[in-house]
Order: structure tokens, then C-alpha cells, then sequence
């Protein structure tokens, strides 16, 4: 109503004052901060959940960092000392080892080389195991979690015995662990910022096999 009242005096080019009841109706209107506080955060509540929802897949994703490098840690133990080849282990049974010690699966009656979870700390669905071997330092390869945009697909097959890709004893070995997380998906605006393809991490360990034999 004020603002009305104001755009008529000024569309007629008149100079006359307010009625009395209707100056005090405006000034009442424009000391009222009713509603200021509301308005306030109904600007900030977005930004604000955008940052703390940021926080937490931060720290979800470095969580989930240290899982993966706790389970290839675990896991090149048994190859390096060649307790997994003794066994006879598949490349497999090994990938399942990375993913059960990842996710604290692995007790005085679980090795850890049997099925994962079937739910867990991370998904063993999204990983990856990339192994090569050789006699010293200068025949290893890079190896790298993306080929093609994609991710890179396990080292040979699920049924070939461990030996094949990790050698047997005074092997240089490096074996990779790759990890794909659906980070767009799972924060929609996010596909803004990263693009709609899983965000690819992975963890390596390389060393030497133990004289074992």
C-alpha cells in the first residue's frame, strides 16, 4: 500500500504529504523486522548444506582411502612373505583377501580369502586388482586404474592361480588396487563440479618377494 501510494505521487509529480494515517501505516511497515531472521537463512541454507554435505564426502572418500591402502597392506604381506602362493591361492581368492581385509573381515577363522561381504565398509563390486611381476626394477610398468575412461579391468583371470601374476620368490612385484565411487551420484550437484563418471582411486604396493622356498 505504501509503495503504491509513493508511485502515484511521484507519477503525478506532486509534492503534498501523506495523510497522516497512512504515513504512520508506512513507517510502522519499514521499522518492522518480523521475519527478518527467516529470511536470512532461507538465503544461507543451501550454501550451508552444499558445504557440510562437501565435508562429509570429503571425509567419506579419505575413509575410504585408508580402507583400501589397510587392504592392500594386508594383502602384499601374504604375497611378499609367499604364504598366499604356497596355498595355491587364485588371483580370485587374492582379490577377495584385499576386499575382507578392507573391510575388517578377516579373523583367527576367516584367512580372508573366501567371499566378501555382501555389504561392507566399501563396495568389493567396484574394485580392481592390477598385478605384474619381474626380475628387477626396470621391467615393471606403470600401471595405471583408467583405460579408455574407464576403469581398468583385473589382472588376467578369476580362476588363474596367484603365481601367474605376482612370480614366486625374489620377484619384483606391484600390485595395484583400483577403486571407482559414484561421488556424482551420490551428490547431484556435484555432476556440475566432476562430471558424471565415478571418481577412480587406488592404493599400490610394490617390493620384493621373500626367499621362501
Amino acid at each position: 500500500m505504501c509503495r503504491g501510494v509513493l508511485g502515484v505521487l511521484i507519477f503525478q509529480n506532486r509534492t503534498r504529504e501523506l495523510p497522516a494515517h497512512t504515513a504512520r501505516r508506512c513507517g510502522s511497515l519499514f521499522r518492522d523486522e518480523r521475519g527478518s531472521t527467516a529470511i536470512e537463512f532461507g538465503f544461507l541454507v543451501i550454501p550451508l548444506f552444499m558445504f557440510l554435505f562437501g565435508i562429509i564426502n570429503t571425509g567419506y572418500y579419505f575413509f575410504n582411502q585408508h580402507l583400501l591402502d589397510r587392504g592392500v597392506e594386508e594383502a602384499s604381506r601374504r604375497v611378499r612373505t609367499g604364504e598366499s602362493q604356497k596355498l595355491g591361492a587364485t588371483i580370485g581368492a587374492y582379490r577377495n583377501l584385499v576386499c575382507n581385509a578392507a573391510n575388517f573381515n578377516i579373523s583367527s577363522s576367516n584367512t580372508g580369502y573366501g567371499p566378501p561381504p555382501t555389504s561392507g565398509l566399501i563396495d568389493c563390486s567396484r574394485l580392481t586388482i592390477l598385478m605384474q611381476n619381474a626380475a628387477d626394477w626396470g621391467g615393471i610398468q606403470q600401471q595405471n586404474c583408467r583405460t579408455a575412461g574407464n576403469q581398468s579391468q583385473s589382472t588376467g583371470n578369476a580362476n588363474d592361480t596367484l603365481s601367474s601374476a605376482v612370480g614366486t620368490q625374489s620377484r619384483v612385484v606391484i600390485i595395484t588396487a583400483c577403486y571407482s565411487w559414484p561421488f556424482a551420484q551420490q551428490l547431484p550437484f556435484a555432476e556440475r563440479f566432476f562430471g558424471s563418471e565415478p571418481i577412480i582411486y587406488s592404493s599400490t604396493a610394490a617390493f620384493r618377494t621373500e626367499d621362501y622356498q
